[in-house]
């Protein structure tokens, strides 16, 4: 008897409650399941207890005086592309990954995000339906390769 497919699994990496949980509820609505994580330490916990499918990471946590990239999402971006520590496992290289940043203009956060191996690139705010789309789109090519 065949299974029915899984449901897919996508992890929100974002500091900011509110839009994590717009887009979460963005994404049930839509058929994925969701998890959510505030830090790049949940995040890499979340992954080691479940496979998951897409990644939407949020390149700036922390406070704004706090908040950097290097500790941030283009780390954790970096991370799951090179999985040569115990940090992650070795799937996590193929996971799709879109990267969102509300920080200025001027800081050249999303050119570096595509260069460490996002996906995608987008300027917050991001309409969520536009951004739980392009989850599934990068989910498909995915399954499509």
């Amino acid at each position: 008897m065949r299974q029915p497919p899984r449901a897919r699994h996508l992890l929100i990496l974002e500091d900011d409650v509110d839009l994590r949980r717009q887009w979460r509820h963005a994404a049930e609505d839509s058929g994925l399941l969701c998890s959510e994580a505030e830090t790049v330490d949940a995040a890499e916990e979340a992954i080691r207890r479940s496979r998951v499918d897409a990644i939407i990471v949020d390149m700036f946590l922390g406070p704004p005086d706090e908040g950097s990239p290097v500790k941030g999402g283009m780390l954790f971006i970096h991370h799951l592309r090179n999985p040569t520590s115990e940090r992650l496992p070795s799937w996590t290289v193929d996971i799709p990954v879109i990267s969102v940043t509300g920080s200025n203009p001027t800081v050249n956060a999303l050119p570096y995000a595509r260069s460490v191996g996002a996906n995608l690139t987008l300027r917050k705010p991001v309409p969520p339906g536009y951004l739980i789309s392009a989850v599934h789109q990068l989910i498909a090519d995915r399954a499509d390769s």
